[in-house]
């Protein structure tokens, strides 16, 4: 029975048909490996979990029922997504698709994968769908199609369906079976009247002992009463002597006008009045009628109806009146189109005036439709336009004609739309992309309403224009943006505002990188010609917040396009920023590189907008700026950094240091060297590192006077420490006096020299030279065992952007230890441990770069030190010593030698 459509209640269910509907499409257009393919058949995934998720929902049918969409049963309003997806069931013969809560991932693939391949008009789709996804058991998704009942079933719905009308007709019913429904009939009174000679035995099957055609109410009526069905000698006979091309002798070669189609149209109307009155069908009076039409007119209704008979065109759910009435109507349409003789205006004013005319028959036959559906039968209400019918029955190289020309616009957007699904199913892009630009020229019609339509159909059309090997994008947006700029009526410039933000969008999401180009420039243009315009269109599509999508794209790549590196040339600011976050987010060498070969491709304009932007930003943003800087303009980040450097505390301080690490500019050894007085003390061990494991001994006079404690600011113990092992990673000569008189002497400067200092100074003289080493290890009591471990030296071959300035041991039980933040005390394990830092666990979240202190228990006394939290792995938090008493380090050595044997 008919229900009223109600709106989808489920907010995942309609996520769902939205998302599946997108997916479909998508899978057509581009295919199942694409990447927004792949994206949009996760996006439906989810949403179909939380479909079963929603009130522990077993499962979802999506139905159809005369061109209407169900959904577990309920007839739900059509939006576009609802009405897409039951049209796809319709056309495919398919009366439901349900999926149950066991529905996997891979059989749901598998069935988008089916209905792509399938095109447009999918045949044999359930039997396709059923071998390839299995029994529902084990796919969880149940395929059931429409089964068409013949006209002779027996089977009892049949029955009942008869019986019901028969009820409600009366004696009407048995005109519904009569003449003026049957084209066979119809077509025995059409040749009749136009004086055809059919012979006796061929006019009815089951009449019998007629001896010639004759043309009185007996004879028809004889025919009447025993109708032949499709296939016997009644249609053989009728076909074989009705043929399009029979014509009475004097009768005109000439085609049917608009005119002579407008009088079979109004006779078909007269006829269904009759019935609707419910007046006995008199043949010889409707034979009469026939032959009163033009020549032309009887010519056209005897081919109309032809045609059904010879073709099986009828269909069950419409009158057929009105079948025929179309039918003449869109034949006289293609038929004056494909003589060249007619425009398309003219051709769709004149379906217009053909379509009132058959409007009038609708109304004629609405009272009989009306009764049927009192039955609770329903009858699909045939559209008001003939244009869909006249699309649809068009040939493609007429189709093609009509888009080529400049009344591209006059035709629908829908119409145009199933063309280029045809076009993109055969992967035509060359014919795609002339549809397209075709249609993109009307927008410099001189008709405001071309322009309007035009407008309107793009935005419908969006989605083609980044199809793959098609270049109409970028046409698009420049012809757009130029019409937009030369539009003078306010209300069409704002509609062009909307169809070239969504073109822009549309470049920009695709990643369609000629037409983001033509895209900036038009930007630029409208900014100079309507500056608040130019600004509300930047804004809008937000070509910026998609620069890290082009990064990642461009990183990814093994060679970047050029049209992405011009992209990237013309919004400076916006790349460098998001280059420069990105190299400090880089843990690996070769992507760094990678990066920074990107971004010295953006040339000085970049390097420039970046210095600015340092300069004005707090420190939070401009510290994640100096890595990229060091190697685009280390000169002006020099001068910059300088100047405001003193006002940042230890934790932007240290971001800034291991930036410039991680950036591994030549320079930078003696750009840290120049920090090193404005540095926190906590940040300057970590500077000193550095200057050692950048490779550039041009700092060795500078680490040689700290190590000797020249300078008083920078002697702190930990800190000469710190420049010692720089010393032996650069192999400074000259720095062995002095380290070998730290190794002989146990008192240095008047004070006790530490174990830890004098064990260090060993190590840097091994590794510079050797052989004086080895002479005066020989003089103390120091063993190899208790140099180890041995800090790293540089490796330019070494894969992360900066190594570890020490091995790390796994420890054989983990530590217990207590962190102390700003914010608290926290319990944690540690696991893995160096002289430099080491990783632990904790149940409790801790924030990167935080500063912080640490005790670990190691027996009767603790461990404590001065420390930075790095990042998290997992759920281990890395931490890395920035100060110790060299006590407390020699107490941490013996641990790691403890641990290593």
């Amino acid at each position: 029975m008919s229900t009223q459509p109600v709106e989808l209640q489920s907010p995942a269910a309609r996520g769902f048909l939205r998302s599946l509907n997108i997916l479909l499409k998508s899978a057509r257009m581009y295919g199942m490996a694409h990447s927004q393919t792949v994206a949009q058949a996760s996006d439906a995934w989810v949403h179909l979990q939380a479909v079963f998720a929603e009130a522990k929902r077993k499962g979802l049918q999506l139905a159809v029922s005369d061109h209407r969409l169900l959904v577990d049963g309920l007839a739900i309003k059509a939006g576009p997504a609802e009405l897409s997806f039951a049209q796809f069931l319709d056309s495919a013969d398919l009366a439901s698709v349900s999926f149950t809560a066991q529905v996997t991932n891979e059989a749901f693939l598998e069935m988008i994968r089916v209905i792509a391949e399938s095109g447009s008009k999918p045949e044999g789709l359930a039997d396709k769908l059923k071998q390839v996804l299995g029994p529902e058991a084990q796919c969880g998704i149940a395929i059931d199609e429409i089964r068409f009942v013949p006209a002779g079933s027996e089977h009892p719905e049949k029955t009942v369906a008869a019986q019901l009308l028969a009820n409600t007709f009366g004696r009407e019913s048995s005109d519904m079976a009569g003449v003026l429904d049957d084209p066979y009939k119809l077509l025995e009174l059409i040749s009749l009247a136009r004086g055809t000679n059919t012979p006796a035995g061929q006019v009815t099957a089951g009449t019998e002992n007629t001896e010639s055609t004759s043309t009185s109410p007996g004879h028809f009526a004889a025919g009447i009463e025993n109708p032949a069905e499709p296939g016997t000698g009644h249609a053989a006979g009728t076909m074989a002597h009705a043929d399009a091309s029979t014509s009475h002798p004097g009768e005109s070669p000439s085609e049917p006008s608009e005119e002579d189609t407008c009088a079979v149209i109004h006779l078909l109307s007269q006829l269904a009045h009759e019935e609707r009155s419910g007046a006995a069908i008199n043949s010889a009076k409707l034979q009469e009628q026939v032959s009163r039409l033009p020549t032309a007119s009887q010519k056209s209704f005897h081919q109309a109806v032809n045609e059904f008979v010879q073709g099986g065109k009828k269909r069950p759910d419409t009158p057929f009146l009105l079948q025929v009435a179309e039918h003449l109507a869109v034949q006289l349409a293609l038929d004056r189109y494909a003589k060249g003789d007619s425009r398309v205006d003219a051709v769709t004013d004149m379906l217009n005036r053909l379509n009132r005319e058959v409007e009038t028959l609708r109304q004629a036959l609405d009272t009989t439709e009306t009764k049927i559906k009192q039955t609770g039968f329903e009858i699909a209400r045939p559209p008001d336009s003939l244009e869909q019918q006249f699309w649809t029955t068009a040939p493609d190289s007429a189709k093609l004609e009509v888009l080529l020309s400049d009344q591209a616009w006059r035709v629908p957007t829908n119409y145009i739309k199933q063309y280029l699904d045809q076009l993109a199913e055969q992967a035509n892009a060359e014919k795609l992309q002339q549809v397209l630009e075709n249609y993109v020229n009307c927008i410099h019609s001189s008709s405001s309403e071309a322009r309007q339509k035009t407008s309107h159909g793009l935005k419908e059309l969006a989605g083609f224009f980044p199809f793959p090997g098609c270049n109409a994008l970028r046409y698009a947006i420049e012809h757009v943006g130029d019409a937009l700029a030369q539009e003078s009526d306010a209300r069409l410039q704002k509609l062009l505002t909307g169809t070239f933000v969504l073109l822009g969008q549309e470049a920009a999401t695709r990643r369609r990188y000629p037409a983001i180009l033509s895209l900036i420039s038009k930007f630029d243009s409208l900014e100079t010609s309507h500056p608040e315009l130019g600004r509300d269109l930047r804004a809008r599509v937000g070509l910026e917040n998609r620069v890290p999508n082009f990064l990642d794209e461009a990183i990814h790549l093994p060679e970047p396009s050029p049209e992405l590196i011009g992209v990237l040339q013309r919004m400076p600011l916006e790349a460098a920023e998001h280059l420069a976050t990105a190299i400090t987010r880089r843990v690996r060498r070769r992507d760094r590189d990678r990066l920074l070969r990107l971004a010295e491709g953006l040339g000085p304009e970049a390097a420039h907008a970046l210095v600015e932007a340092f300069c004005k930003r707090p420190p939070a943003a401009a510290a994640l700026f100096v890595g990229l800087l060091s190697r685009l303009d280390p000169v002006a980040l020099e001068k910059s950094l300088l100047a405001r450097l003193n006002e940042w505390n230890r934790v932007y301080q240290d971001m800034v240091v291991r930036n410039l690490a991680a950036a591994g500019a030549p320079g930078r050894a003696m750009l840290l060297a120049k920090l090193l007085q404005a540095l926190d003390p906590l940040v300057v061990p970590l500077a000193i590192d550095e200057m050692g494991m950048s490779g550039d001994a041009a700092t060795a006079p500078l680490l040689v006077a700290i190590a000797n404690g020249s300078f008083p600011t920078l002697s702190a113990p930990y800190v000469q420490l710190k420049a010692i092992e720089s010393l032996g990673r650069l192999r400074v000569k000259e720095a062995v006096p002095l380290l070998q008189q730290l190794v002989n002497s146990k008192e240095y400067r008047n004070t006790l020299s530490p174990k830890e200092l004098r064990v260090v100074a060993a190590q840097s003289l091994q590794k510079i030279d050797p052989q004086t080493a080895k002479a005066v290890l020989s003089t103390v009591k120091f063993t190899q065992a208790d140099l180890e471990p041995i800090p790293f030296d540089p490796d330019n071959e070494a894969p992360g952007v900066r190594q570890r300035y020490y091995p790390r041991v796994k420890l054989r039980r983990a530590l217990p230890a207590k962190i102390t933040t700003a914010d608290g005390t926290y319990s944690v394990a540690i696991r893995q441990l160096s002289l430099g830092g080491g990783l632990c666990s904790c149940e409790h979240h801790l924030l990167h770069g935080t500063p912080a202190t640490i005790r670990i228990k190691t027996g009767l006394r603790s461990l404590n030190a001065k420390l930075f939290l790095r990042d998290s792995r997992s759920e281990m938090v890395a931490f890395e010593i920035v100060d110790i008493e060299l006590e407390e380090r020699s107490r941490l050595r013996a641990l790691l030698q403890a641990n290593r044997r």
